[in-house]
């Protein structure tokens, strides 16, 4: 039974100190692919009793896409390139220590977390808050400062939790915690509730009252799923391989938005499991044109096509996403510049010409380098992409080809990610009000120009 604190912290500098820190104690922090480091650091004896193989979220080391391999000698952080890359580590080597895992039934549990938002703490301060699981620390949000509000909407997700040693910062204060327990959570019920933090404070600092207390605002989710052996899933793979257009026929106007997502999401990717993904998705995109009146209506709707294009494009194109994109967005984040340019919102004629020259600068920047990227797009959406420009030229549709995968990259996936980057892996924070608008304002003008006008 795991319960799960979260700690509010006053941050009295650059948080990045307790990143390096654990960086520093670890064993190792390399990539797999890498030769560089000593040989006995590759070499892990997997048979040993008690070993095991987690994901870590990326706030624990400051890096994302790692693992950790936990042996009776002790502990060793691996990096990858991508989640994708790590996934499929973590997959074989489970495999490799529990071999009949799959050919048996068992549990697999989930807690999902957002810290949205916090009140009643000093003005003109820093904090961030610090995620527990039965009293070990797991992950840490953003440094926020408190201005008119302390708002960090960060969501995080574990699985089947292990344990990281929590280090002690003595220029780190406390200013308040919560405690919740998984046991009061139903299963896979969305709980978003105000919880008032408990301090040590109260009595001693004039904090007397409950209502002087800090509350954080957060949303969890906890999910258990239990799971047959392989074998009992045999005939229902083979029919989701054969007869997935009839089934999303049905389920189409049966679900809502939400449900639509879940459902697409993990078609996907028992699909692309199979070997099946580039077909499923040629087949659904062309059934849904096909129904639709007015053709440029196509990706501007929730349908089942339009997510399973979605989870796709998130499943193999992080790596592209990250390369083509995430620098750019992490330095307009830290950027001081303003590119708002509607003339209500600013002061002088003079400031507007500023501001519409860094708005056609950054929207440069951007497109120039999605326009640079042709050179490593991923072989699987090129096929994709291909088998629909085909569809199209076989049903006459040729000129409306170019429109269809626009809409694809564009519409669902680079200008999404430029809109909403923590929802892409591409920042852990949610921007600020300004970077938000700045972010805002160039998604709309890359996707004017994706759509031909």
């Amino acid at each position: 039974m795991y319960t799960y604190m979260t700690h509010l912290l006053l941050s009295l500098h650059v948080s990045r100190s307790l990143f390096n820190a654990r960086i520093r104690s670890s064993r190792s922090h390399e990539s797999l692919l890498s030769t560089s480091s000593p040989p006995s650091m590759h070499s892990i004896d997997l048979s040993a009793p008690g070993v095991e193989v987690k994901p870590l979220h990326s706030s624990v080391l400051g890096q994302g896409h790692c693992f950790e391999v936990a042996t009776p000698q002790g502990r060793k952080f691996i990096s990858c390139t991508t989640s994708e890359e790590r996934d499929k580590w973590l997959s074989s080597l489970r495999r490799t220590i529990r071999p009949n895992e799959e050919h048996c039934k068992r549990s697999d549990s989930s807690l999902k977390l957002w810290i949205v938002e916090a009140k009643n703490v000093p003005a003109k301060k820093s904090y961030f808050c610090e995620i527990l699981l039965d009293r070990h620390l797991y992950a840490q949000t953003s440094v926020k400062t408190m201005t008119e509000m302390l708002f960090w909407g960060e969501h995080f997700e574990f699985k089947e939790p292990d344990k990281k040693k929590k280090n002690k910062d003595k220029s780190l204060l406390l200013v308040g915690y919560i405690n919740m327990y998984l046991s009061e959570l139903k299963n896979r019920e969305l709980v978003e509730k105000w919880i008032t933090c408990m301090s040590g404070t109260v009595g001693k600092a004039g904090k007397e009252q409950k209502s002087d207390l800090p509350i954080i605002r957060v949303k969890s989710r906890r999910q258990t799923v239990e799971i047959l052996p392989l074998d009992s899933y045999e005939s229902f793979i083979q029919y989701l391989t054969l007869d997935y257009r009839d089934l999303c026929r049905v389920l189409e106007p049966l679900l809502a938005v939400r449900e639509k997502e879940d459902f697409a999401t993990s078609l996907v990717h028992i699909l692309q499991k199979q070997g099946k993904a580039c077909a499923f998705l040629s087949d659904i995109v062309m059934e849904e044109i096909s129904r639709l009146d007015d053709e440029h209506l196509t990706f501007r709707g929730n349908s089942i096509a339009t997510k399973a294009m979605e989870a796709y494009m998130k499943l193999v194109g992080e790596k592209y996403l990250q390369d083509t994109l995430g620098e750019f967005i992490r330095d307009l984040i830290k950027s001081t510049d303003d590119c708002e340019v509607d003339p209500a919102k600013v002061a002088t004629p003079q400031l507007l010409s500023c501001q519409q020259k860094n708005l056609d600068m950054y929207s440069n920047m951007a497109w120039v380098k999605i326009i640079n990227s042709f050179c490593y797009f991923p072989n699987e959406l090129r096929e994709v992409f291909a088998s629909l420009r085909s569809h199209c030229q076989d049903r006459g549709k040729a000129d409306y080809s170019d429109n269809l995968i626009s809409g694809c990259i564009f519409l669902r996936f680079l200008c999404p990610a430029i809109l909403y980057p923590s929802l892409f892996n591409l920042t852990q924070e949610y921007p600020n009000e300004r970077a938000s608008r700045n972010l805002t304002l160039i998604a709309k003008t890359i996707q004017t120009l994706a759509n031909f006008t």
